[in-house]
């Protein structure tokens, strides 16, 4: 089960991270969620085979992800001395 969990998670995090960027910066809240459920599968599958410490970094990178996306959320684009 923990094996499953991890080559599922990691593919599809994988997979997201690839195209982190466009993710960020055109709001895709779809494959946000993709990388936040695989991401937490990933930390699931490490709990399960007892790697705390893969499990906890993996988990801030989890915490980490909503937080990019909370904050580019909130930044406003300024305007500038050529608009």
């Amino acid at each position: 089960m923990s094996g499953m969990l991890l080559v599922a998670g990691y593919a599809v995090a994988l997979g997201v991270a690839t195209r982190l960027v466009p993710v960020y910066r055109e709001r895709r809240w779809r494959w946000l969620l993709a990388l936040e459920v695989a991401t937490l599968a990933v930390v699931a599958g490490h709990a399960l085979k007892g790697r705390t410490a893969a499990a906890v970094l993996n988990l801030a990178f989890l915490v980490g992800f909503g937080a990019l996306w909370w904050w580019t959320g909130t930044r406003r684009r300024q305007p500038t001395a050529a608009d």
